[in-house]
């Protein structure tokens, strides 16, 4: 979740034109299952650089909850969870 636009970056190969699912790993106010039309995302939205991938740029409120994120994606959430929380780390000891 990019706060300071309120919309969400998500990589453009992820985005089909059926209805698409998401999750938000470090992101803890957002802690549900959320779903967009990925016709509109792809009729409607910028694709922008975010200097890694393509992405499109989906204003948050585009976004609809599903719910409580079920138990086996919680599972992969704390791991993917892990392996952010490594990588910040990482970056600051570079930088300092």
């Amino acid at each position: 979740m990019k706060y300071c636009t309120q919309s969400v970056l998500v990589d453009t190969s992820k985005v089909s034109r059926d209805k698409c699912y998401i999750y938000f790993v470090a992101d803890r106010n957002h802690k549900d299952l959320y779903s967009f039309d990925g016709a509109k995302v792809r009729d409607n939205c910028k694709i922008i650089f975010n200097s890694k991938i393509y992405c499109y740029d989906i204003p948050f409120e585009w976004l609809t909850n599903e719910g409580e994120l079920p138990n086996e994606l919680e599972e992969r959430r704390q791991i993917e969870y892990e392996k952010f929380k490594t990588y910040v780390a990482k970056n600051k000891k570079a930088k300092n």
